[in-house]
Protein backbone atom coordinates (compact mmCIF):
# COMPACT_ATOMS: atom_id res chain seq x y z
CA UNK A 1 0.00 0.00 0.00
CA UNK A 2 1.56 3.30 -1.13
CA UNK A 3 1.84 6.49 0.90
CA UNK A 4 -1.05 8.18 -0.93
CA UNK A 5 -3.22 5.15 -0.27
CA UNK A 6 -2.42 5.16 3.45
CA UNK A 7 -3.22 8.86 3.69
CA UNK A 8 -6.49 8.61 1.80
CA UNK A 9 -7.98 5.41 3.18
CA UNK A 10 -9.05 1.95 2.17
CA UNK A 11 -10.45 0.88 -1.22
CA UNK A 12 -14.04 1.98 -1.76
CA UNK A 13 -16.51 -0.52 -3.20
CA UNK A 14 -19.63 1.45 -4.18
CA UNK A 15 -23.02 -0.16 -3.82
CA UNK A 16 -25.52 0.18 -6.66
CA UNK A 17 -27.38 2.79 -4.60
CA UNK A 18 -24.41 5.11 -4.16
CA UNK A 19 -22.66 4.54 -7.49
CA UNK A 20 -24.21 7.56 -9.31
CA UNK A 21 -23.59 10.01 -6.45
CA UNK A 22 -19.93 8.93 -6.13
CA UNK A 23 -19.41 9.16 -9.89
CA UNK A 24 -20.97 12.64 -10.08
CA UNK A 25 -19.01 13.90 -7.06
CA UNK A 26 -15.65 12.52 -8.19
CA UNK A 27 -15.57 12.11 -11.95
CA UNK A 28 -17.97 14.96 -12.65
CA UNK A 29 -15.41 17.46 -11.34
CA UNK A 30 -12.20 15.78 -12.50
CA UNK A 31 -10.04 17.13 -15.31
CA UNK A 32 -8.81 13.61 -16.10
CA UNK A 33 -12.32 12.20 -16.60
CA UNK A 34 -12.33 12.14 -20.44
CA UNK A 35 -9.13 10.04 -20.56
CA UNK A 36 -9.52 8.15 -17.28
CA UNK A 37 -9.64 4.38 -17.09
CA UNK A 38 -10.54 4.29 -13.40
CA UNK A 39 -14.28 4.34 -14.09
CA UNK A 40 -14.04 1.25 -16.30
CA UNK A 41 -12.02 -0.47 -13.61
CA UNK A 42 -14.55 0.53 -10.94
CA UNK A 43 -17.31 -0.94 -13.12
CA UNK A 44 -15.29 -4.16 -13.40
CA UNK A 45 -14.95 -4.11 -9.61
CA UNK A 46 -18.77 -4.39 -9.41
CA UNK A 47 -18.49 -7.65 -11.34
CA UNK A 48 -15.85 -9.14 -9.07
CA UNK A 49 -12.76 -7.52 -10.56
CA UNK A 50 -9.85 -6.22 -8.49
CA UNK A 51 -9.76 -2.74 -7.04
CA UNK A 52 -7.81 -0.49 -9.46
CA UNK A 53 -4.68 1.22 -8.21
CA UNK A 54 -5.42 4.95 -8.18
CA UNK A 55 -9.14 4.27 -7.79
CA UNK A 56 -11.78 5.33 -5.32
CA UNK A 57 -10.99 5.18 -1.62
CA UNK A 58 -12.66 6.00 1.67
CA UNK A 59 -11.55 9.48 2.74
CA UNK A 60 -12.10 11.12 6.12
CA UNK A 61 -13.06 14.52 4.75
CA UNK A 62 -15.20 13.57 1.79
CA UNK A 63 -16.41 10.08 2.59
CA UNK A 64 -14.96 8.92 -0.71
CA UNK A 65 -12.34 10.31 -3.07
CA UNK A 66 -10.32 9.18 -6.08
CA UNK A 67 -6.56 8.88 -5.89
CA UNK A 68 -6.36 9.86 -9.58
CA UNK A 69 -8.43 13.04 -9.18
CA UNK A 70 -7.13 16.13 -11.00
CA UNK A 71 -8.51 19.62 -10.44
CA UNK A 72 -10.10 21.21 -13.48
CA UNK A 73 -8.33 24.29 -14.78
CA UNK A 74 -10.19 27.51 -14.00
CA UNK A 75 -9.85 31.07 -15.21
CA UNK A 76 -7.58 33.17 -12.99
CA UNK A 77 -9.08 36.14 -11.20
CA UNK A 78 -8.21 39.28 -13.16
CA UNK A 79 -5.10 41.05 -11.85
CA UNK A 80 -7.04 44.24 -11.04
CA UNK A 81 -9.46 42.31 -8.83
CA UNK A 82 -6.60 40.53 -7.06
CA UNK A 83 -4.82 43.83 -6.44
CA UNK A 84 -8.03 45.36 -5.07
CA UNK A 85 -8.47 42.36 -2.76
CA UNK A 86 -4.89 42.67 -1.57
CA UNK A 87 -5.47 46.33 -0.67
CA UNK A 88 -8.46 45.46 1.53
CA UNK A 89 -8.04 45.50 5.27
CA UNK A 90 -7.98 42.11 6.99
CA UNK A 91 -11.40 42.74 8.55
CA UNK A 92 -12.90 43.45 5.11
CA UNK A 93 -11.95 40.05 3.68
CA UNK A 94 -14.40 37.14 3.86
CA UNK A 95 -14.03 35.24 7.13
CA UNK A 96 -12.17 31.95 7.35
CA UNK A 97 -15.08 29.68 8.21
CA UNK A 98 -14.92 26.76 10.63
CA UNK A 99 -14.93 24.26 7.74
CA UNK A 100 -12.38 26.07 5.57
CA UNK A 101 -10.15 24.04 3.25
CA UNK A 102 -7.27 26.22 4.49
CA UNK A 103 -7.92 25.40 8.16
CA UNK A 104 -6.10 22.26 9.34
CA UNK A 105 -8.31 19.56 10.78
CA UNK A 106 -11.50 20.38 8.86
CA UNK A 107 -13.26 17.88 6.60
CA UNK A 108 -12.28 20.05 3.63
CA UNK A 109 -8.63 20.10 4.68
CA UNK A 110 -8.43 16.30 4.81
CA UNK A 111 -10.46 15.69 1.66
CA UNK A 112 -7.98 14.78 -1.06
CA UNK A 113 -10.00 16.15 -3.96
CA UNK A 114 -10.97 19.36 -2.10
CA UNK A 115 -7.30 19.96 -1.30
CA UNK A 116 -6.32 19.40 -4.92
CA UNK A 117 -9.01 21.91 -6.00
CA UNK A 118 -7.92 24.42 -3.35
CA UNK A 119 -4.21 24.12 -4.16
CA UNK A 120 -4.86 24.48 -7.89
CA UNK A 121 -6.99 27.59 -7.23
CA UNK A 122 -4.23 29.17 -5.14
CA UNK A 123 -1.50 28.18 -7.62
CA UNK A 124 -3.49 29.47 -10.62
CA UNK A 125 -5.07 32.39 -8.75
CA UNK A 126 -8.50 31.19 -9.85
CA UNK A 127 -11.42 31.97 -7.52
CA UNK A 128 -12.29 29.38 -4.87
CA UNK A 129 -15.63 29.75 -3.13
CA UNK A 130 -16.48 29.05 0.48
CA UNK A 131 -17.80 25.54 1.10
CA UNK A 132 -20.23 26.88 3.68
CA UNK A 133 -21.81 29.48 1.37
CA UNK A 134 -25.13 27.90 0.31
CA UNK A 135 -25.22 30.07 -2.84
CA UNK A 136 -21.59 29.29 -3.80
CA UNK A 137 -20.77 32.94 -4.44
CA UNK A 138 -18.64 34.14 -1.50
CA UNK A 139 -14.90 33.76 -1.95
CA UNK A 140 -13.18 31.45 0.52
CA UNK A 141 -11.53 33.47 3.29
CA UNK A 142 -8.57 31.09 3.42
CA UNK A 143 -8.10 31.37 -0.34
CA UNK A 144 -8.20 35.20 -0.16
CA UNK A 145 -5.47 35.20 2.46
CA UNK A 146 -3.36 32.69 0.51
CA UNK A 147 -3.63 34.85 -2.62
CA UNK A 148 -2.68 37.96 -0.64
CA UNK A 149 0.38 36.15 0.64
CA UNK A 150 1.35 35.05 -2.88
CA UNK A 151 0.85 38.55 -4.29
CA UNK A 152 2.90 40.23 -1.55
Amino acid sequence: MGLAMKAAGTPYHPTSADWREAFDMLCGHCAAQPRCEIVESMIELKSGGQWPGGGWVHNAGAGVTCLSYEARPATPMPRQQRRAMCRQKEAELPPVCDGCAARKGTDASVSLHTQRDYQAAVRNRSPFVCHQDPEGKRLCGGWCRAIRQREA
